[in-house]
């Protein structure tokens, strides 16, 4: 706790992200921090009901804290997916403190998070902020999964008339017929509804506006795409997709890794914590 107190002191960061499955400790921290903003991270239930009560802004993740490189690996997913849930904000300095195996600080600059860059990439084919959301969507269906078990989903954003015709239904459209609120991704109260489908064989489809079109959509795929070894169909749908068209693709694996593709290949990749 000394090592957290005086980076508190010296570094003097914006706000403190704390991951730990020790309700003591984050509340140490929270008492250490005073004025500082505090976000902990836990994969324990106990420790998520506990900081809950005190106010603390929590996130439930599925692994607990790792150690050496994994910690950083696992604080850098941790910033990116608060940033996308709106958590943190462009420009603040955070303190990672890490108490697990090994107790460890990292300082970070959310500018710096790849998310940050992925921004400026995606932001000629569609809104950051469409993005942003649809990977909220998709950290959620990351670590919920369906029926106790971890499954994989596709979304492809933008050139939604182009997608549409590279792609034919797998199921009737569930999204049709019903009314634009009902399907926009930024409305919170409509998200178990898309998860659920978005769940299912196939791509989900939306709008440049955030609107779903449509769920359950197998993609036309382009064999001249490039993939690593190991990706699955998902991830070659993802690409064909965003090769054919002006869209870009989240892929959701059941590894519980999320990737972006535009132009036929992955730019962006973090691991669902």
């Amino acid at each position: 706790m000394r090592s957290v107190a005086f980076q508190l002191g010296e570094a003097k960061p914006d706000k403190v992200l704390v991951f730990t499955d020790d309700a003591d400790f984050a509340g140490a921290v929270a008492g250490h921090a005073g004025r500082t903003p505090v976000l902990v991270a836990t994969s324990s239930e106990r420790v998520e009901r506990a900081v809950e009560k005190r106010g603390i802004p929590v996130m439930r993740v599925t692994t607990p804290a790792g150690a050496g490189v994994q910690a950083l690996e696992q604080s850098n997913a941790l910033l990116t997916k608060a940033l996308v849930a709106g958590l943190l904000d462009a420009g603040e300095r955070v303190l990672a403190v890490v108490y697990g195996p090994v107790h460890a600080t990292f300082m970070f600059n959310v500018d710096d998070l790849a998310l940050a860059s992925l921004r400026k990439e995606v932001a000629g084919v569609v809104a950051p902020e469409l993005l942003e959301v649809v990977l909220q969507i998709a950290f959620e269906v990351a670590r919920e999964g369906r029926e106790g078990s971890h499954v994989g989903a596709l979304f492809v954003l933008g050139d939604t008339d182009a997608a549409m015709e590279r792609s034919r239904p797998r199921i009737i459209n569930p999204f049709q017929g019903h009314g634009r609120q009902a399907r926009l991704v930024f409305v919170p109260e409509n998200h178990p509804t898309i998860k659920q489908f978005a769940q299912l064989d196939g791509a989900t489809m939306v709008d440049a506006a955030g609107v779903v079109v449509a769920a359950g959509r197998y993609i036309q795929i382009n064999w001249d795409v490039y993939l690593q070894g190991g990706l699955g169909g998902r991830h070659l749908a993802g690409a064909s997709i965003t090769k054919d068209t002006n869209s870009v693709a989240v892929v959701v694996s059941s590894s519980n890794v999320i990737r972006v593709f535009k132009g036929g290949r992955e730019i962006y990749r973090v691991n669902a914590v």
